[in-house]
């Protein structure tokens, strides 16, 4: 749980609660997942006023979810026990097909990235277009897809592992969903060798913010 509050604190932003480009954050285990809506989460935090992502923000809006808290509380966190047959490859699956109806409504593309140690390095700073990691970017089927200038990422789905990782087998089958299910599909590693979740996560963030071509040069 110590994992989990500090990776949901590197979603915070200066100036604001969290950052405006994450809609929102979820904990995965093989029983189930929380899953947290940051703007509601804002939300509640201003109206208690609560300035910092303690532990008991994190941790007991999440026990809250279950009614007990309040009503803020319990729109901030959203915990789900898988039953009948879903797993966390089913989850991911229809979490992916939402954000890209959501993507094609709006004109764009859903890409799915993963931070794995064996993945490709971030791209270049520089002109987009220019120097990049090389690309193992995917269709849904897994065909390659050829992007054009009006190609705009719209939608990110970001798989990340917690301190022990993502095993190899669930590792696989989240990267075969997300290349089903999204238009364009990486891996990225990050320098350091092999960071704590929050850490990487901080690092992903911090390469956005230096370039604004960024996800263009990623998918």
């Amino acid at each position: 749980m110590d994992n989990l509050q500090a990776t949901l604190r590197s979603c915070g932003k200066e100036g604001r609660a969290f950052r405006a480009e994450v809609e929102t954050f979820v904990a995965m285990s093989s029983r189930g997942v929380i899953e947290y809506d940051l703007e509601a989460l804002h939300t509640y935090m201003h109206t208690e006023n609560k300035r910092a992502l303690t532990e008991a923000v994190v941790i007991g809006c999440a026990l809250s979810s279950d009614g007990l808290g309040s009503a803020l509380e319990a729109a901030s966190v959203r915990r789900t026990v898988f039953s009948n047959g879903e797993d966390p490859k089913s989850w991911v699956a229809a979490r992916a097909r939402a954000l890209r109806k959501r993507a094609t409504e709006e004109g764009g593309a859903v890409g799915g990235l993963m931070l794995d140690a064996n993945g490709d390095d971030p791209p270049a700073l520089g002109p987009v277009g220019g120097s990049c990691s090389r690309s193992r970017s995917r269709s849904r089927h897994g065909r390659p897809r050829r992007r054009t200038e009006n190609d705009t990422v719209s939608e990110v789905m970001l798989i990340l592992g917690g301190p022990k990782g993502v095993d190899h087998h669930t590792a696989r089958q989240l990267e075969c969903v997300l290349q089903e299910e999204c238009d364009n599909v990486n891996s990225l590693r990050l320098p350091g060798g092999e960071l704590h979740s929050n850490v990487a996560l901080a690092g992903l963030f911090m390469l956005m913010d230096w370039d604004l071509g960024f996800w263009r040069r990623v998918f």
